[in-house]
């Protein structure tokens, strides 16, 4: 009843002031009259640089699907019967999109966005402009998942991609939804990089989506495939500091990144057993912990205390692994893989002089009249902050067996 006479009540004023509902509702359309993107990359024009280019992919409806089957096989740039794509350039993104709009016969509808990927060159300008619709649009979600074309723009990201058998939208999916199974990247919400944006004291991370172009293989007989296929990979991250890219991390410094800011959640670490053959490891659990140490208001190191365990699924030699002695020398084999990688992260932050290890999050978390002392000095203090490693390792099972087939001595 109550929510009844509040909308009775909200109609009753807007109607007085002479104001239309439509004002501050999205147009209204019949659903089969809506064209629902999926997935939206921003860059900065083509022939202005100061306006903004906006590359728009959608499924096309069935009959428009068919119409492209058997009206071109090969297909347009970036159109094929099961994706279709529009492009835009205007002085912002809004005027972009109108302009779109105006040249489709469907009402477009940002509502179903499922990923946004912003190009390398906008990124680089200013991420805060090229994200300034999409933050406050009444129709764009604020759980999209945000992407970097690394080293490339958007538009020719999603026009290449459009080429291949797989949709863009399904691998943008499978990418924000499978990230943790190697943890050399990440996903990244828009809500959650909004916020992140405004610490003027954290470096950001985006995930970097790369596209990498394999020449097609050929049965015998046949010729090769020499335009070759565009296949997208999750590749690290895009570094952000005041709100512009300025480098990428590769997959090593990612996983460190990760690490240290306990967003590691599985993946492998391959070693080699005191033997000289490979054993592969499990990780089932990667934790990490800072401590720090001051001198009055003054920081003077951080101890990164990391717990690794893992289980055995894989070994290549014939050998008892599983004693004692050997076991140790794993612990120990595995212990050197995470640090270098999480010294990797260390060094990389420091010189592009970035805090993408949450120290400083973590400082005025756990210690905020100390943080109010030197957070007007973080950028020169960060990159001579002196750093210490402590790592636990452990294997902890291998599964169903502990000795391998065949193993020598029992032939």
């Amino acid at each position: 009843m109550r929510k009844r006479l509040l909308l009775l009540i909200i109609s009753i004023t807007l109607g007085l002031c002479g104001c239309k509902l439509s004002t501050y509702l999205p147009r209204r359309a019949e659903i089969d009259r809506l064209e629902f993107i999926r997935i939206i990359g921003i860059d900065k024009g083509s022939k202005d640089s100061e306006d903004i280019k906006i590359t728009m992919l959608y499924l096309p409806h069935e009959e428009e699907s068919k119409e492209q089957s058997q009206g071109n096989s090969g297909g347009q740039a970036g159109q094929q019967a099961n994706v279709s794509t529009m492009v835009s350039e205007g002085k912002t993104i809004s005027e972009a999109i109108k302009k779109a709009q105006m040249e489709s016969s469907r009402e477009i509808f940002l509502g179903h966005v499922f990923g946004v990927i912003i190009g390398d060159e906008a990124a680089k300008e200013d991420l805060n402009k090229y994200m300034d619709f999409i933050s406050r649009g009444i129709e764009f979600r604020l759980n999209n998942n945000m992407y970097i074309a690394k080293g490339m723009d958007a538009g020719e990201l999603i026009m290449k991609s459009s080429q291949s058998e797989d949709f863009l939208s399904d691998i943008v999916e499978h990418f924000s939804k499978n990230y943790n199974i190697t943890s050399t990247s990440g996903n990244k919400k828009l809500i959650e990089l909004m916020g992140e944006l405004d610490d003027k004291n954290k470096g950001v991370v985006i995930p970097a989506i790369a596209l990498i172009e394999k020449k097609g293989e050929a049965p015998q007989g046949e010729a090769k495939d020499k335009e070759g296929k565009a296949v997208l990979k999750l590749d690290g991250y895009g570094i952000i500091k005041n709100g512009k890219l300025i480098d990428y991390a590769d997959e090593d410094v990612s996983t460190g990144i990760n690490i240290l800011n306990n967003k590691y959640v599985s993946g492998n670490i391959t070693i080699t057993d005191p033997y000289g053959q490979e054993v592969n490891l499990e990780v089932i659990e990667l934790l990490s912990e800072k401590t720090y140490r001051f001198s009055g208001d003054n920081i003077e190191s951080v101890t990164l205390k990391i717990i690794v365990n893992s289980n055995l699924d894989e070994q290549h030699s014939r050998e008892d692994i599983y004693t004692k002695e050997n076991l140790e020398y794993l612990f120990m084999e595995q212990a050197e893989v995470v640090k270098k990688d999480v010294y990797g992260a260390i060094e990389f932050a420091k010189d592009n002089n970035v805090d993408v290890l949450g120290f400083g999050r973590d400082i005025f978390r756990k210690h905020p009249i100390r943080w109010e002392k030197v957070e007007a000095q973080w950028d020169s203090i960060f990159p001579n902050l002196q750093v210490d490693l402590d790592v636990k390792s452990r294997v902890v099972r291998t599964y169903d067996i502990t000795q391998p087939n065949r193993m020598k001595g029992m032939e």
